[in-house]
């Protein structure tokens, strides 16, 4: 019952949506006929195969009959087909014209399609009939006449040799009854048998000639009827060499196989099957999706901290998880927007309140040219220190945003490293600055943001001339498919319980010295982003010089690339 809670007019159409896609082309290759690729495929893999297998035979056959006079074609082949396995006979191109002239075999295999291909054969070509038994049809070359050999037994040959054991044992029944009683033990049989039996004489049954001919040659023949049933006709015991002999007639015997009944309720059960599951399988991905939907609603109200349901077994755990990553990303994004927002205010107060409070001291008439000359430099200072953080705080904006691929490009960056260096060396002449190069890289060109990563090492080396005692030490070197940048100073270090927060926006551990300086924390927060820009990893760690060591590490290749 529950299903059933759960249907609306949407999931309806979803579900008959899936239910045509699946039933119209499974419809379409069980029903049609002309248009049905599977049938063609068929058609030529068993033409190829059967042509290839009897060319020999339909050359012997041809090679056999050239040494008779045309006239006696029908004659030959039709000794020679008691020695084949399968029914062979030949018609001629007058009979396929006037169809209605063909013999009762041609006329139970050769559709009016077929007599249409026929007609547009060329010597020599063999066609693949296929039907109640598959056959060739062959026209022989320069003559006017087609020779057909059935590939396998028709259905109704194949329920008279089903019951070939059958007609021999009533044969042997009447052969032990006087022909006087027969109609008695007609009588008496009847109720034995799930099909008709009557006797008559030949001249009362409306046969063809052919069928005639076979029951006074062979004593037995058949036919099959409209309505898809079999009629054996037997000629019975002492019969033999009587030109109006008496006939055991089987009639309306079942074809081999299962009625049509039985395919279509077999038929019923797999599209009824099929429809459950799809139905079921529509319910409970509609349930999902929904949980998903609501998810995403509440979600986009602003609760941040909404998730959607993962099941181990759900058709859209995938897509559930990976919703939740970015719902967790976004929360995180929008926190550290926060307190961005909030460090920002703090930071912008303190040089506004500085400059307010200048320019209100400025207004003093009492104010000596030396407190006026000290406030405009504190005016001063104030605007360069808000041009700076506003400055440091688009650089962060630029390198939060997804990378720019653009920006990308082969570049030796061990001279933008070995540029930085020295720059900063000629700023601060009173530190120590050492660079070690691997050998392999000094002439390697990297797939990299060039600003981006001029501006990651300027930071790195800042942030280690700020703390530095007198020695600073770079080193770039290979570590297997990546490159490994190294700054580390003799400077006090960094706690390790703190060592995770020096990469976030305004976290600054000197908090005591914030007010009398430039910096705003927002350094190491820009190399992090660079660094997530060429999807590489930075972390920190103690020096064996005793102070900090900044690694950053990123393929020599960016995946994106």
């Amino acid at each position: 019952m529950w299903l059933w809670c759960e249907v609306d007019a949407l999931m309806l159409k979803v579900f008959l949506r899936i239910w045509l896609l699946v039933f119209v082309p499974l419809g379409f290759l069980l029903f049609s006929e002309s248009l049905n690729p599977i049938k063609w495929m068929n058609h030529w893999f068993i033409y190829e195969r059967v042509n290839t297998t009897y060319q020999g035979t339909f050359y012997l056959i041809e090679d056999r009959l050239s040494q008779f006079p045309e006239e006696q074609w029908p004659e030959v082949v039709t000794n020679m087909a008691d020695q084949f396995g399968y029914e062979l006979f030949l018609f001629s191109e007058k009979q396929v014209e006037e169809g209605a002239e063909l013999s009762s075999k041609a006329r139970s295999v050769l559709s009016e399609s077929i007599r249409d291909d026929l007609s547009a054969m060329a010597p020599n070509d063999v066609i693949l009939v296929m039907g109640d038994s598959d056959a060739l049809v062959k026209r022989l070359a320069d003559s006017t006449w087609w020779i057909y050999m059935m590939l396998d037994e028709s259905v109704g040959l194949d329920t008279l040799n089903q019951s070939k054991g059958t007609l021999n044992l009533l044969q042997d029944r009447f052969q032990r009854t006087e022909s006087e009683h027969w109609p008695e033990l007609l009588k008496e049989l009847q109720p034995e048998f799930g099909f008709e039996l009557r006797l008559a004489p030949l001249s009362d049954l409306s046969l063809s000639e052919d069928l005639q001919s076979q029951i006074l040659s062979s004593g037995v023949a058949w036919q099959q009827t409209e309505q898809a049933m079999t009629v054996i006709y037997q000629r019975l015991p002492d019969q033999q060499g009587l030109a109006n002999p008496r006939i055991l007639v089987a009639a309306d015997i079942p074809l081999p196989g299962p009625e049509i009944g039985i395919w279509v309720i077999a038929l019923a059960i797999l599209v009824g099957g099929i429809s459950v599951g799809i139905f079921v399988f529509v319910v409970l991905l509609w349930r999902e999706l929904n949980a998903l939907k609501a998810a995403t609603s509440e979600f986009g109200k602003g609760n941040l901290q909404q998730r959607a349901p993962v099941k181990k077994r759900s058709m859209i755990s995938d897509l559930s998880e990976a919703y939740n990553r970015m719902a967790e990303q976004i929360e995180t994004m929008v926190q550290s927007q926060r307190e961005l927002t909030n460090a920002m205010a703090h930071d912008l107060r303190t040089p506004l309140s500085r400059i307010s409070f200048a320019f209100e001291m400025l207004e003093q008439e009492d104010a000596t040219p030396e407190e006026r000359q000290r406030y405009r430099k504190s005016i001063t200072s104030g605007i360069d220190t808000l041009d700076h953080l506003i400055q440091q705080i688009l650089a962060l904006s630029r390198y939060s945003r997804v990378a720019d691929m653009t920006q990308f490009r082969s570049v030796c960056f061990a001279d933008i490293l070995q540029h930085e260096v020295e720059q900063c060396q000629d700023a601060h002449p009173d530190l120590s600055l050492a660079l070690e190069l691997d050998q392999a890289l000094r002439q390697t060109e990297l797939w990299i943001d060039p600003r981006a990563m001029q501006r990651l090492v300027n930071n790195l080396l800042s942030n280690a001339c700020r703390f530095a005692q007198s020695q600073i030490r770079v080193r770039l070197s290979l570590d297997q498919a990546n490159c490994l940048l190294m700054v580390e100073d003799d400077g006090p270090g960094i706690p390790e319980e703190d060592r995770d927060r020096v990469f976030e926006p305004f976290k600054q551990l000197n908090n005591d010295q914030r007010e009398m300086s430039k910096e705003h924390g927002l350094g190491l927060a820009i190399v992090h982003q660079i660094v997530q820009w060429h999807q590489g990893q930075v972390w920190v760690q103690q020096s064996d010089m005793g102070g900090a060591l900044f690694c950053v590490r990123w393929p020599l290749r960016s995946e994106r690339h």
